[in-house]
């Protein structure tokens, strides 16, 4: 019993640990880039932010109008894209075509929409089969734009085909 206690209070701590971290990550994001996010999503609440290693800040946030969102910023307040999951049977039918012949071994696991800041549209895919994972981002006419595999015997192997 004491041991399911102690247990329980080191999970407390852990989980309020680790949401201060996520309060205090605000403070860490440049206020050019706070300024952009505020600008074109006045009305997102439940803001979290994360430092990404390539310098870039992301931030996973509601909206009442669209629901939950993902978008991700350069440093200097540049939006890149937005993200927005999307079920696999609202896929467009040409994406899961072109995903059935280019992977007919690998089904659709996850997938999001990427609004990118030029206009275009991009889709983020996790495809799963027997070897591994895949997950790939394609063009709007499917083009494949860059894919990385994972598998159980490998940790990672990236390939980008720009």
């Amino acid at each position: 019993m004491k041991e399911m206690i102690g247990a329980a209070m080191l999970l407390c701590i852990l989980g309020v640990a680790s949401n201060a971290h996520a309060q205090d990550m605000k403070g860490e994001v440049p206020e050019l880039v706070l300024h952009t996010f505020n600008k074109q999503y006045p009305h997102a609440t439940n803001a979290k932010w994360e430092a990404e290693p390539d310098g870039t800040f992301e931030v996973e946030f509601q909206e009442a109008a669209a629901g939950e969102l993902e978008a991700v910023f350069q440093a200097d307040g540049r939006l890149l894209y937005t993200k927005k999951e999307v079920a696999v049977d609202a896929l467009p039918e040409k994406v899961r075509s072109s995903v059935a012949k280019e992977w007919p071994d690998l089904g659709i696991r996850e997938a999001g929409r990427l609004d990118m800041a030029d206009g275009s549209t991009r889709w983020e895919l996790e495809l799963k089969g027997a070897k591994g994972e895949v997950e790939v981002i394609l063009s709007e006419d499917c083009k494949v734009l860059s894919k990385e595999m994972e598998s159980d015997d490998e940790d990672s192997d990236e390939e980008d085909d720009d």
